[in-house]
């Protein structure tokens, strides 16, 4: 857990530089429906646009923490005398096992808004994309398959691949591995919509 988590936090900063957003529209495929069904898109540990199991991008820090799946760790880039935002992981009471994520919220306090979650590990798209097991390019063709626009950015200064799947002119999940597209290197970590940045 602490290796996934060091490892979240480390991808914080790679985010400013690596992430822009692609204008594109999008159709929903049959192809995607049929995986979703298969992949049973309401389980525990399915990895959603919207979020997972009871936690859901643009919920507030009080509304998330009464589900049990989070605890509050600390807060991250300090800008300032002010902290901002505070980030959450998946270690929470009623927390599905062996699920792995870190929850990041803008804002302060209780008020404060969910608004991206990063997975390093026991979790899978509706479309069967595991972090930590499928690899980029299982990413980019199962996406491509389903109506989904996709772009891979390599960036050499962070010796990984990028890989933003757009619905509808927005990013709405990444992925990143480690060496280029072709590499075949597994998915370090996922974030929806998109990694975190200060």
């Amino acid at each position: 857990m602490l290796r996934a988590v060091a490892f979240l936090s480390s991808l914080v900063l790679v985010a400013a530089v690596a992430l822009a957003t692609t204008a594109s529209a999008d159709r929903a495929a049959p192809a995607a429906v049929a995986a979703a069904r298969r992949i049973r898109p309401n389980a525990p540990t399915t990895i959603r646009l919207d979020g997972i199991g009871p936690v859901r991008v643009g919920m507030k820090l009080r509304a998330v923490e009464a589900t049990g799946w989070i605890r509050s760790t600390a807060e991250t880039c300090f800008g300032g005398s002010v902290p901002l935002p505070t980030v959450s992981h998946s270690d929470g009471p009623r927390a599905a096992p062996g699920v792995s994520f870190g929850a990041y919220f803008r804002g302060r306090g209780a008020n404060s808004t969910l608004t991206n979650i990063m997975f390093a590990s026991g979790a899978r798209t509706e479309l069967g994309i595991r972090p930590g097991v499928s690899t980029a390019a299982q990413m980019v063709a199962r996406y491509r398959r389903a109506g989904f626009t996709v772009r891979t950015t390599y960036l050499r200064e962070y010796g990984g691949t990028f890989v933003d799947v757009v619905r509808r002119g927005k990013v709405v999940m990444t992925g990143f591995a480690q060496g280029r597209l072709g590499d075949r290197r597994a998915l370090g970590v996922l974030a929806i919509p998109r990694f975190f940045r200060c």
